[in-house]
């Protein structure tokens, strides 16, 4: 309850956050605090089979997260919590080609042959394609689990070991601000982010952008480089790959060889 009201409480950072849990502040005041409608349908959510959470301070918290600006300090999520090896961002346009959507669901699968957990927002286009492909990937939604609008892919997802993860109360509805602001989350889960062909101010773009921001490695798939997107990447020097080997060398990072 003290961690879910915590959470409820607005306009607090981070840090004031996690100086709430530990204060002599009882947990009744913090709760009248908050906003209690919000609060109690959190609740009512937390209630529900196969719904959990996770807070900044709990050992299942993504430690890939844990040192980022503006980590977020409540996770809602369905699935498994636990990243099988390193992770690879997958992310894209929302109008994919017949190339892109090859080489998409190519890598995907590699990446689970490896040992590796695919990492993807829950957006129309390459997110989608990852999704189905991949047998175990996390989808980072940038609304609430009860938003869902594919939920056979979402119970899919689920059911081959994968997760369903939201910084944002359940019932929060899709919204740009928020599919820019959680493209933050994609870009940190990973050590790579891979861009299969995205515009310029896509929220594939604001991934990289992250992932940079975070000393994450990014590269642009051949496949989709004439986007307005991958071409400005591409420019500023991240390197073009074709290949899951060609991402390895590229990166510097040992997915492990087929």
């Amino acid at each position: 309850m003290r961690t879910l009201a915590i959470a409820s409480l607005p306009n607090l950072t981070l840090e004031e956050r996690l100086y709430l849990q530990s204060s002599p502040v009882e947990t009744s005041t913090l709760v009248g605090r908050c906003n209690r409608g919000e609060l109690e349908s959190l609740l009512r959510w937390c209630e529900k089979e196969g719904n959990r959470w996770v807070s900044y301070g709990d050992e299942c918290y993504p430690v890939q997260l844990r040192n980022i600006k503006e980590a977020p300090f409540l996770l809602t999520y369905r699935g498994n919590l636990t990243m099988e090896g390193m992770g690879l961002s997958l992310v894209g346009g929302r109008f994919p080609t017949k190339a892109t959507i090859s080489a998409a669901s190519t890598i995907a699968t590699q990446c689970n042959l490896l040992g590796h957990t695919v990492v993807s927002g829950f957006e129309g286009g390459i997110p989608i394609v990852v999704h189905r492909t991949a047998f175990k990937s996390w989808a980072v939604l940038s609304f609430g689990l009860e938003q869902i609008t594919l939920p056979r892919l979402a119970n899919l997802i689920v059911d081959r070991g994968g997760a369903l993860i939201s910084e944002w109360h359940p019932h929060s509805s899709p919204a740009r601000r928020r599919y820019l602001y959680t493209s933050r989350l994609i870009g940190a889960l990973s050590p790579l982010t891979l861009l299969f062909g995205a515009r310029r101010g896509s929220s594939a773009t604001y991934c990289a952008d992250y992932a940079l921001d975070y000393g994450r490695e990014v590269a642009v798939t051949t496949q989709g480089q004439e986007e307005s997107g991958s071409k400005a990447l591409v420019e500023a020097g991240a390197p073009l790959v074709a290949t899951f080997e060609q991402i390895m060398e590229v990166s510097g990072i040992n997915y492990g060889r087929l």
